[in-house]
C-alpha cells in the first residue's frame, strides 16, 4: 500500500506546474459569466480575485482590445463602466485590513554571503 505522503506523491514536476499555471491564466467565458450572476454577495475573496483575472484575461485575449504595445504600456484598459465598477469595488475590498489580500509587510532577503553564486 503506497503511503499518500510520499515523495513521488508530492514532487512538484515542471510539466504539472506550466499546466496549472496555463489553466488559470486562460480566459473562460463560461466562467466569468458563472462568477458575474453571483456578484457580489455571492462571492468569496478567492472567487472575487479569480472574477477579476478573468475579466483582465478577457481584455488581453481579444487582440482588437489589446491597448499594449511597445510604445504604451500606460493605456487604460478599454473596461465598460460597469467592469470598471465591479473591479474597483474588489479591489477596494482587498485593501482592507480584514481582508486575505490586504497590503501587508514584508521583507525581501537578498541573500548571504554563504550563499554567494560565483562564476
Amino acid at each position: 500500500m503506497k503511503n499518500e505522503n510520499s515523495p513521488q506523491r508530492t514532487q512538484l514536476k515542471a510539466g504539472n506546474i506550466y499546466k496549472a499555471h496555463s489553466n488559470y491564466w486562460t480566459f473562460r467565458q463560461e466562467e466569468k459569466n458563472e462568477l458575474m450572476k453571483r456578484y457580489p454577495d455571492q462571492l468569496n475573496e478567492k472567487e472575487k480575485l479569480r472574477l477579476i483575472h478573468q475579466i483582465f484575461l478577457e481584455v488581453f485575449s481579444s487582440k482588437s482590445k489589446n491597448p499594449l504595445n511597445d510604445s504604451d504600456l500606460d493605456a487604460e484598459l478599454p473596461l465598460d463602466d460597469e467592469l470598471k465598477k465591479i473591479c474597483t469595488e474588489i479591489i477596494s475590498g482587498f485593501m482592507k485590513p480584514e481582508s486575505a489580500f490586504r497590503p501587508k509587510y514584508c521583507v525581501a532577503w537578498k541573500g548571504s554571503p554563504m550563499f554567494r553564486v560565483t562564476s
